[in-house]
């Protein structure tokens, strides 16, 4: 097996990073891995290994910080894609009791951001469960169908309920219609994205010089200027001392090249470090399947 032949994602088979690594790369052998920060290095620990889909940020719990960290701190991989993906979540149970009250059950278990993106469904209706973390939704899941006695749910996919002979015992409880996570295609090389009109972003990661009060106001005043629109910013830490942070900015790039690059370029003469994370495509799933374009996304480029 050679390298390009095979995708990281953060598993095991179930999770929402599963679907959404299928979706990009249908034809490709892709491996499951147990947290986000072995994903990730796996591009750079593994020959076989040429990408690596994460979640980065959702909608209505945020970012994804150990996502963020690991790509900051740890490995230096370029972001090759961006692709949003909806999130619904269902309520898993063994067959044997799928006719049961929600006050039968005990225990609801999941990963903590399903928890929190479910949060009213369980405070209106199994606030008297106990909340128990897993690594993953999928991994939820199996411990459901590896302990039949007990009469436990987990939040997770209908893919997960199928691979691990659970019943669906309701679906969409999450807390808001429009939930989406951000995933990020993490590799060395870029790919072609086959499908249309799709927008183009840019990541960069910023540090401020120490002694230049307002530096944060005049960069996002150079964006402005070039009605370069920013999509987000996030500050983490630099791990060097408190009050030290990062800033990681994404933004829209322009048809024309010359605009960013001025910008980076005068970000720079404010004595600013400036490390550029990724340009890449971004697509957001909806308008895919709107456009029926829903197969074949990304090709690696040889």
């Amino acid at each position: 097996m050679s390298r390009a032949d095979v995708i990281a994602y953060l598993g095991p088979e179930g999770t929402f990073t599963h679907q959404v690594a299928n979706i990009l790369f249908p034809h490709h052998h892709s491996m499951p891995f147990s947290n986000i920060p072995d994903t990730i290095q796996a591009i750079t620990s593994n020959e076989e290994i040429s990408y690596a889909v994460v979640p980065i940020e959702n909608g209505i719990e945020g970012t994804v910080h150990v996502t963020m960290d690991w790509l900051i701190h740890h490995v230096h991989v370029p972001i090759q894609g961006e692709f949003i993906f909806p999130i619904h979540h269902a309520l898993l149970v063994h067959p044997s009791y799928s006719n049961l009250p929600l006050t039968s059950f005990t225990k609801v278990l999941s990963h903590p951001q399903a928890l929190a993106q479910c949060r009213h469904f369980i405070r209106d209706h199994l606030s008297h469960a106990e909340m128990v973390y897993t690594e993953s939704t999928a991994h939820a899941a199996m411990q459901i169908g590896q302990q039949p006695e007990e009469a436990w749910l987990a939040i997770g996919t209908a893919d997960a309920a199928r691979l691990n002979q659970l019943s669906v015992y309701k679906q969409g409880i999450e807390d808001y219609e429009n939930n989406h996570t951000r995933f990020m295609v993490i590799g060395d090389r870029p790919v072609n994205w086959h499908a249309t009109n799709q927008n183009e972003k840019l990541s960069m990661l910023l540090t401020l010089p120490a002694d230049y009060p307002g530096a944060l106001a005049l960069i996002l005043a150079l964006f402005s200027r070039k009605n370069l629109n920013l999509c987000y910013i996030q500050s983490r830490p630099t791990k060097t001392g408190l009050g030290n942070y990062f800033f990681w900015i994404d933004c829209e790039l322009p048809a024309d090249a010359t605009d960013w690059i001025q910008v980076i370029t005068e970000i720079k003469d404010l004595q600013c470090d400036v490390r550029i994370l990724g340009a890449y495509p971004s697509r957001i799933y909806d308008q895919l399947m709107k456009s029926g374009d829903g197969h074949l996304i990304m090709k690696p480029i040889s």
